[in-house]
C-alpha cells in the first residue's frame, strides 16, 4: 500500500473509532466507486444517486442510497473527470476538462438532514497534468462517513439558470470517490 492510502487507512481507522466501531474486528475494504452521467441538458438540482440506482458496469458501482447493515463509507477523496467528444461511456477518454457550466456546480453529500460534505466541481477537477493517477483525487481532511441503514442523497446543483445546453456535442461525466468501506458485521 502506498504511502498516501496507508495515511487515508490510519485516517479511516480513526473516523471508524469516533463512530464508536470496534477496529479490532471491523474489515476495510479500500475501494474506489463511481458514477458517470450524461450533463447534457441538465439543470437545477440532480439527484445522482438514489433509491432506484443500480449497479452497471460502465455507468455505477454503486447500488441505491442506503447502505446495508453494518456497512460503513468513509470518503477519503474525489474527483471529477469529463469527455467533450463521446457521445457513449464506452467510448469516453475521461480527461481533465468539464464543460464549464459543470464547473460552476456545486456537489453536496447529506444524510439525516445534516450536510456532510459540499464543494464546488472545480475543487476536484485536476486541470493541470499530473505524474500519477493519485495526484487526480482531492483529499477530503474531514473524510465524511456514510453510515448504515440510513437515506443519503449526493446532488449535483448548478447555477440557478444555467444548466449544460442540449445542444453540446458530448458533456459525459464521472465522478470517481475513494473510499474504505468498513464492515462490523
Amino acid at each position: 500500500m502506498g504511502q498516501d492510502r496507508q495515511a487515508a487507512l490510519n485516517r479511516a481507522i480513526a473516523i471508524a473509532q469516533s463512530k464508536g466501531i470496534d477496529v479490532r474486528t471491523a474489515r476495510f475494504v479500500d475501494k474506489t466507486v463511481y458514477v458517470n452521467f450524461d450533463a447534457k441538458g441538465l439543470g437545477g438540482s440532480y439527484e445522482l444517486v438514489d433509491s432506484t440506482t443500480k449497479k452497471e458496469r460502465g455507468i455505477t458501482n454503486l447500488d441505491g442510497n442506503v447502505l446495508n447493515k453494518g456497512k460503513y463509507v468513509i470518503i477519503d477523496s474525489f474527483r471529477a473527470l469529463g469527455e467533450n467528444t463521446a457521445t457513449e461511456f464506452a467510448d469516453a477518454k475521461w480527461r481533465d476538462e468539464l464543460h464549464p457550466r459543470l464547473k460552476n456546480c456545486d456537489l453536496s453529500l447529506v444524510q439525516r438532514g445534516v450536510l456532510i460534505d459540499d464543494m464546488p466541481l472545480t475543487d476536484v477537477q485536476n486541470s493541470g497534468n499530473s505524474s500519477s493517477n493519485d495526484d487526480d483525487f482531492r483529499v477530503l481532511a474531514t473524510a465524511p462517513c456514510i453510515e448504515p441503514e440510513l437515506e443519503y442523497r449526493m446532488t449535483l446543483n448548478f447555477v440557478k439558470g444555467q444548466g449544460v445546453p442540449s445542444s453540446v456535442t458530448s458533456a459525459l461525466t464521472r465522478l470517481e470517490f475513494r473510499i474504505f468501506e468498513v464492515f462490523t458485521a
